[in-house]
């Protein structure tokens, strides 16, 4: 039974994981970092995920690379970067 359910086990982690990450919503950016309203047009998108009292920022090239990934706080009227940027 177990040589069944530990590959299972993996195998739904993973979709289930894979599925989150596609399920966040997404912010596009033009060459210069100007805000867009749709994808067409971009050269970066970004997502944003809560992870307790801070913000995963993940920059992306259009391409799906990752460009940047930081850790940042809101701090009333700004998000500013509190934490590992890489």
């Amino acid at each position: 039974m177990n040589r069944f359910f530990i590959p299972l086990v993996a195998l739904i982690l993973y979709t289930s994981a894979k599925a989150q990450d596609s399920e966040l919503p997404k912010q596009y950016f033009d060459k210069d970092w100007t805000p867009l309203t749709g994808s067409e047009g971009a050269t970066y998108y970004r997502t944003l995920e809560k992870k307790e009292s801070l913000t995963v920022v993940r920059d992306y090239y259009i391409s799906g690379k990752i460009e940047t990934v930081s850790e940042q706080k809101f701090n009333g009227k700004k998000m500013v970067r509190d934490g590992k940027t890489v």
